[in-house]
């Protein structure tokens, strides 16, 4: 999905396309009007969205041609790894690029209580920042292209085996399987060989 600095024109048929966030289409000219009530019916299904519009001519205003609605399925293990997070004194705040509905549909069913939304990778890393401040060691759990600056940013980044090449890369440790539990079992690995040294 294409974001506000990932501007991308195709073309098709002789009108450029664009594919991507509500603050792509603003960019782009598309009114809030529009976006909001498209929005309404597909965020309140708490689902992701994303915009197709067609770029502005000479005589013709950008248009909202139509979106896609798109969630993906919650990891039968989340709950119970925030759940080891928690009970390990570490607090778990989710950071998603998706809107704010389809996050807190999310957060609330694995049981996470603060989340930041409709983030921009670079939002991401802003946020680790802000953790950062209040003096605490901060780490990521990440699979994502979008996810691999606040990889590199965080303490201790943290990738799944089956994300994107980049996040692998940025991340300090990887987890050999794509189960989330494996991340409070990393930290506690983690504590405990340092308390041996």
């Amino acid at each position: 999905i294409l974001g506000v600095g990932d501007v991308e024109e195709v073309p098709v048929e002789g009108q450029a396309l664009r594919l991507g966030s509500r603050r792509l289409m603003r960019e782009s000219g598309i009114d809030d009007a529009t976006l909001d009530r498209v929005a309404a019916r597909v965020e309140a299904a708490e689902r992701s969205l994303a915009y197709l519009g067609v770029a502005a001519t000479a005589g013709r205003p950008a248009q909202l041609v139509g979106a896609l609605g798109f969630a993906d399925p919650i990891r039968p293990e989340a709950r119970e790894a925030v759940a080891a997070l928690t009970r390990a004194g570490i607090q778990s705040v989710m950071l998603s690029g998706d809107n704010a509905a389809a996050a807190q549909a999310v957060a609330q069913a694995i049981g996470i209580t603060r989340v930041e939304a409709d983030l921009l990778p670079a939002d991401k890393v802003a946020a680790l920042a802000r953790l950062k401040g209040a003096h605490r060691v901060v780490a990521m759990v990440g699979d994502g292209i979008n996810d691999a600056p606040a990889l590199a940013a965080a303490d201790v980044g943290i990738a799944m085996a089956s994300g994107s090449d980049i996040a692998l890369h940025a991340a300090g440790i990887t987890l050999m399987r794509s189960d989330p539990r494996l991340a409070a079992a990393a930290i506690a690995l983690s504590r405990r060989t340092y308390a041996k040294i």
